[in-house]
């Protein structure tokens, strides 16, 4: 029996099997609650999120007898009273459950022969036979009393029921409070506007600015446009209207009357429109003081008209009910080369699928960017404007035709009037209306939002007014948070990976014991105190020493190389003198003096040379400058006020500048004096002096810098994969000096020929109309994604490296034996034989640094300005989905959809880490799978 027999073999002792299978199974169950809590995060994330997606409850519907009246023109906050408008410009107050009359408002004088469409700021106004016009508010006032103050019998009724007593209605809020709500209409005194005729258009509304505008025309085609603002004592009382401005024109373009006729961005511009589609926009001359047309244009297709049309929240844009049951959001949008020649169109910015059958009426959501459309047969839709959700659809009585709709403020109330022989009858719906801002497209899709004539992904959760549109794409900030891990890994992978690499194969083992600990302890420094070093020292140096730093790193592997270099051509003794920490110490203060010198002398050298102001940026830049011909001038300015920087660099390029909202050229001084002058300027200011960031801001310079300064390392590494293909003619020099000297001769014919090369290629690009700062780079901002690139690296690199080195030092001697043995140099071994063979626990080390910058918070949070733009600008700025849920969340009111939309973008970084990690495990196992043999 030999000693390796099973029989002699020591039994394991019970103890050590019962701790082997309890380490078993408490390793299982913790490995199974970690992917349950990763799984019920996610699972209450999700639920979070779900609600942002749901449509809106509607309650049972109340049918309630009505008087017969024309239009809704208002309903309170609480959905407890609502104004109509009767025949003869008679204005009651009923309440939408029952129907009762709370009050009625006569008109200021008779006559009335228009009225103006229902605004969301309660404003009216009432046009008369003889040409005057009154103005003023319809609405409501609501105030909490208590119940002892209220009328009789209220401490019994239920709450949220509503009575009328005494010209209000009473709403019991709990056992000792009522909300009492009374109708606020005030019509003024019918004022002369300069119109002689009948009127039979008047419209009267408040623009985002606090502007009020009165618009109104009579049946000879004469209009009258009034801007007022109501002014009010320091003592109080009732405000009085001023006329701020007032204009004439006539609308008798066409052979009939326009069907509507609306004011638009704050009395800027007036529309009339007509069934047909035809829409007038009139406006102010560029250059004159006169009004007149400036555009027209058909804004439906064949065979289909407009049946209703109001102004949308805020003034900025129109809404068109059409017959094919859709609404139509036009807005008045800049566009430089419009036709109407004054740098404004008409666009449709989106369509709305509302009802069946065509839309009679339409009704705004005072405090919400909702629309309820309603047709003859009684359906109607809740919609959002800028979402494009459909939030509820609800339907009145079936056979009887409807007159009218309307909803309240916070949209939570329809009222949809109807109308059949035995008569009028409204129905009142409650809405719960949940989230109607969140739909997938408004989340995730470009939109074309008010003011803008091309769809966008734009990120802007809130605003400085109430009526602008609430943009919340996360598109911008995905790619946010993909543009800082790109910088990051671009900066920290190679660094960690070659650094592995040498302490893995060239560092002693004495002194890789303390160089991997070392760099393993960086990953311990606070993601927080990163972030302000960057925000306090490296934003504020890289300010100042931009093209230094930029240029340095990218001179300084080549600056190492020819101090290797350097370091062959000395003499041996100098080489061998010292012990070995001498000559680290050398190595050292070598480093430091390329850094030095790549920094502090040749980054300045480069600057000069490549980013001087040529003679006409300087006259540009002076003011030395005249209008320039009319036939110069290219077709793409149009009429603009000003030019961004893209816009002005594009100009420069055909020897133009933009000035004061003309588009001028350089021109030299006429005189000696004025030469003088223009001189002394230019030397005071410092606008001959070179810039890498005025050239980066547009100022200065064409594109040929910039691609020179890309493409040259692009150049040398073309060039060098190409001479590595080249025989070595030296090898056979016996001198030690002579190969040195052959060796750097070689690799200076490498520099000077990959410079050559990116000339080349940068005279290319440069005819070819292509300019670097419309992509990579751009305007310069102190923090930018260079600096979050460098110090998120530094937080990166550790967990590479650390994981690059433990996988290639795990590689088996035997095939670094194998290698040099057959002749391969350490540099040869490491490069093509350990490194294939670790390459799956490589590949690991990069995606595990890849997921720490993708969820880094506080760096990204200090060191960048949190702008949620879209351009690759490497020094612009950037807001990832993390740094926005630490910046927004304290702010957003719980459950609200701002709230739940933090959470989706949670959801998405979630979602986004999972497929890399996924996407990197598939990956990795193919480079086991590969690697296995060996």
């Amino acid at each position: 029996m030999t000693p390796g027999d099973a029989s002699h073999r020591r039994p394991t002792s019970r103890r050590v099997l019962l701790a082997d299978r309890a380490a078993e199974a408490i390793i299982t169950i913790g490995g199974l609650g970690v992917l349950a809590a990763v799984l019920g995060m996610c699972v209450y994330l999700a639920a979070v999120v779900a609600p942002l997606f749901g449509g809106a409850r509607v309650a049972e519907p109340r049918v309630a007898e009505s008087t017969m009246f024309d239009r809704v023109l208002s309903i309170d906050e609480f959905g407890d009273a609502m104004l109509t408008l009767a025949d003869g410009g008679l204005i009651l107050a009923v309440t939408p459950t029952t129907g009762m009359e709370i009050a009625r408002f006569e008109p200021p004088a008779e006559g009335v022969t228009a009225v103006s469409e229902p605004s969301i700021d309660d404003l009216v106004a009432m046009g008369f036979a003889d040409g005057r016009v009154s103005i003023g508010t319809a609405g409501f006032a609501s105030g909490v009393i208590s119940s002892s103050s209220a009328a009789d019998g209220d401490a019994g009724l239920a709450i949220g029921v509503p009575t009328v007593k005494l010209g209000g209605v009473n709403t019991p809020v709990d056992a000792s409070r009522v909300r009492r709500t009374t109708a606020a209409v005030e019509l003024g005194v019918p004022q002369d506007v300069g119109l002689l005729g009948a009127i039979t258009h008047v419209d009267y509304r408040e623009g985002s600015l606090g502007r009020r505008v009165l618009l109104a025309r009579d049946a000879e085609g004469n209009t009258t446009l009034r801007v007022v603002a109501q002014r009010r004592g320091l003592g109080g009382g009732p405000g009085r209207l001023r006329v701020l401005s007032s204009e004439s024109f006539r609308v008798d373009d066409r052979d009939r009357a326009p069907d509507w006729l609306l004011a638009m961005r704050e009395g800027e511009q007036v529309l009339a429109i007509w069934r047909d589609g035809v829409v007038l926009r009139f406006g102010q001359v560029p250059g004159e003081d006169a009004w007149g047309r400036r555009a027209s244009r058909t804004v439906v297709e064949g065979g289909v008209e407009l049946t209703s049309a109001t102004v949308a929240l805020g003034g900025r844009s129109v809404l068109l009910g059409a017959s094919d049951g859709s609404v139509r959001m036009h807005n008045v949008a800049r566009d430089p080369i419009s036709d109407a020649g004054d740098g404004l169109r008409l666009i449709e910015s989106r369509r709305l699928a509302m009802t069946p059958g065509p839309v009679r009426a339409m009704a705004l959501a005072r405090l919400d960017r909702l629309v309820l459309a309603c047709d003859d047969a009684g359906h109607a839709t809740i919609s959002h404007l800028t979402s494009g959700k459909r939030v509820a659809r609800v339907s009145s009585a079936i056979g009887s035709q409807t007159i009218g709709c309307g909803v309240s403020p916070r949209g939570d109330r329809a009222v949809l009037v109807s109308t059949d022989a035995s008569g009028a009858r409204m129905t009142v719906f409650g809405v719960e209306a949940a989230h109607p801002e969140a739909s997938w497209s408004a989340l995730f899709g470009s939109k074309l939002y008010e003011g803008e004539v091309e769809p966008a992904f734009v990120y802007q959760s809130s605003s400085a007014s109430d009526d602008s549109e609430l943009k919340m794409s996360l598109v911008p900030l995905v790619f946010g948070t993909i543009k800082a891990t790109v910088f990051a890994l671009l900066f920290a992978a190679p660094i960690a990976v070659l650094a592995a690499m040498y302490s893995s194969e060239f560092l002693k083992p004495e002194v890789r014991r303390f160089v991997k600990p070392t760099v393993e302890m960086m990953a311990s420094l606070p993601s927080v105190v990163l972030g302000f070093v960057a925000a306090v020292l490296v934003a504020p140096f890289m300010r100042d020493q931009l093209a230094a730093v930029f240029i340095g790193l990218a001179l300084l592997p080549v600056a190492i190389r020819l101090g290797a270099h350097g370091w062959q051509l000395l003499p041996g003794s100098w080489r061998r003198f010292g012990d070995t920490g001498t000559r680290r110490l050398g190595i050292v203060g070598a480093l430091a003096l390329l850094v030095v010198a790549a920094l502090g002398v040749i980054g300045p050298l480069v600057e000069s040379s490549l980013f001087r102001p040529t003679r006409g940026d300087l006259l540009l830049l002076a003011g030395s400058v005249e209008p320039a011909p009319e036939a110069s001038v290219p077709a793409w300015v149009g009429f603009r006020d000003a030019l961004g920087p893209d816009e002005q660099r594009r100009l420069r390029a055909s020897g133009l500048g933009f000035d004061d909202g003309r588009v001028v050229w350089p021109i030299e001084p006429a005189t000696d004096l004025a030469r003088d002058r223009l001189e002394a300027m230019i030397q005071d200011d410092g606008l001959d002096q070179a810039s890498f960031r005025r050239w980066l801001d547009g100022s200065i310079g064409g594109a040929w810098p910039g691609w020179f300064l890309l493409l040259t390392p692009v150049g040398w590494l073309v060039v060098w994969m190409v001479e590595r293909r080249v025989p070595l003619w030296h090898a056979g020099l016996v001198s030690d000096r002579a190969l040195a000297l052959a060796d750097l001769g070689r690799f200076t014919a490498v520099l000077l020929a990959g410079v050559v090369l990116a000339a080349a290629a940068a005279s290319a690009m440069a005819a070819g109309g292509l300019d670097p700062r419309d992509s990579i780079f751009g305007p310069f901002s102190q923090r930018n994604a260079l600096v979050v690139g460098i110090i998120m690296g530094f937080a990166v690199i550790p967990l590479i490296y650390t994981l690059a080195d433990d996988a290639m030092a795990s590689v088996p001697d035997s095939l670094r034996s194998a290698s040099l043995g057959a002749g391969a140099t350490r540099w040869q071994t490491a490069l093509r034989v350990v490194a294939p063979v670790a390459g799956s626990g490589i590949f690991s080390a990069v995606m595990i640094g890849l997921g720490r910058a993708v969820g880094e918070t506080m760096i990204v949070l200090m060191a960048t300005g949190n702008t949620p733009v879209m351009d690759w600008n490497v020094f612009g700025g950037l807001r990832t989905l993390a740094a926005n849920i630490a910046v927004e969340l304290p702010e957003a009111p719980a459950g609200g959809t701002h709230y739940r939309v933090l959470f989706l973008c949670g959801l998405t970084l979630f979602a986004l880490t999972f497929v890399i990690n996924t996407t990197a495990e598939v990956v990795r196992q193919r480079f086991r799978k590969r690697s296995a043999a060996l």
